[in-house]
């Protein structure tokens, strides 16, 4: 009999249940069956059919929308989904939060596959997919201006390098051409000293000159006087 089979009676009573299944209409004829079957061990109550129908239209739902939650979850990474199953919800109600899903799922590839630097952790677990693709914009204008900064420094770096090289190459030259003066003056201070020393030398040897000839003209002088002195002694 079709009233002995408990899971018939609850698909059929599959039309009577209210869009969120929390609730059964519950006629006379329901109240006639649920007596007259509570003779034979039978529940059937009001509880009961709504218990069994709702049990049996939560899990077809399920076995439509779960799979496919299971998917945009994945893609999800660490934020929540607003699918958080199938039972107290209309089917509208979870229509739209899959398909809220679906988009925040979407948001969040796009943002990542876009930009490297994104920084997934720093989203709120609930991020919307406006809120999501906001947050890719800005960590992309964060990592370009980052990128854009080092590229000054490493720049700037080089150019202080080159300019220490061309400071350090020029203090070479300079040094190099103080030292060619420096090297200069001791020459021609050397030269200097040889032409005073030559010019002693050269007075020493007039003066020992004149001396000689001063020496000679006395010598002469006295022979002289001495051939005189001896012609007047005859």
């Amino acid at each position: 009999m079709l009233g002995f089979n408990s899971k018939n009676v609850f698909q059929n009573e599959l039309d009577e249940l209210n869009s969120r299944a929390t609730d059964i209409d519950f006629d006379i004829g329901d109240q006639l069956r649920a007596s007259f079957y509570g003779l034979f061990g039978k529940d059937y109550s009001k509880e009961a059919l709504l218990e069994g129908a709702a049990k049996i239209r939560n899990q077809k739902l399920a076995d439509t929308y779960d799979p496919r939650a299971t998917a945009t979850a994945s893609m999800l990474g660490p934020l929540q989904a607003q699918y958080q199953g199938v039972e107290g919800r209309t089917t509208k109600e979870i229509e739209t939060a899959q398909a809220v899903d679906a988009a925040r799922a979407k948001a969040l590839q796009d943002v990542m596959a876009s930009n490297p630097d994104f920084k997934i952790d720093e989203l709120s677990p609930t991020a919307s997919a406006g809120a999501i693709y906001g947050k890719g914009g800005k960590d992309a204008k964060a990592a370009a201006e980052a990128k854009e900064t080092e590229a000054r420094l490493r720049l700037e770096a080089k150019e202080r390098a080159l300019e220490k090289r061309l400071d350090t190459k020029e203090a070479i030259a300079r040094q190099d051409r103080l030292q060619e003066r420096a090297d200069l003056l001791d020459l021609k201070r050397d030269e200097l000293d040889f032409r005073r020393a030559e010019a002693m030398r050269e007075d020493a040897r007039l003066a020992q000159d004149r001396k000689d000839k001063a020496i000679a003209i006395l010598m002469s002088g006295l022979g002289n006087l001495g051939e005189a002195f001896a012609g007047m002694t005859v």
